[in-house]
């Protein structure tokens, strides 16, 4: 299952997903991310903590959303993935390709912009 949750705080859109991340969900996936309108700065974060099993399908559409949201100068973000799912990034070197954080809140707060304050 895929729920879509927009504009929480420093995050565009919250993607929620249960089950297999596979062909079927990838479709899903895909066409629930085509069905909105970002925008430049958009910040998206797909939450993998029910994630049972993941295949190429489903880290293929991670990737292609990676690259079209990094063109409009923005980013997707993997969150809270399963041992299991965690393991398989880790075997891929996907951290190379993702940010990958262990919460919502961890992914909001590298989300949310830095005011004059928050520089070093």
């Amino acid at each position: 299952d895929i729920q879509f949750r927009y504009e929480l705080e420093g995050i565009e859109m919250l993607v929620s997903l249960e089950g297999p991340f596979d062909l079927h969900s990838s479709e899903k996936f895909l066409k629930g991310m085509a069905a909105h309108s970002f925008s430049g700065t958009a910040r998206v974060a797909v939450e993998l903590a029910e994630v049972e099993s993941i295949d190429s399908s489903g880290i293929g559409v991670l990737i292609v959303w990676t690259r079209r949201l990094a063109a409009l100068g923005g980013e997707l973000m993997l969150v809270a993935p399963s041992p299991r799912i965690r393991r398989v990034l880790d075997l891929l070197q996907l951290e190379q390709v993702f940010r990958i954080f262990p919460d919502i809140a961890s992914a909001q707060a590298a989300a949310r912009p830095q005011g004059p304050l928050d520089c070093p």
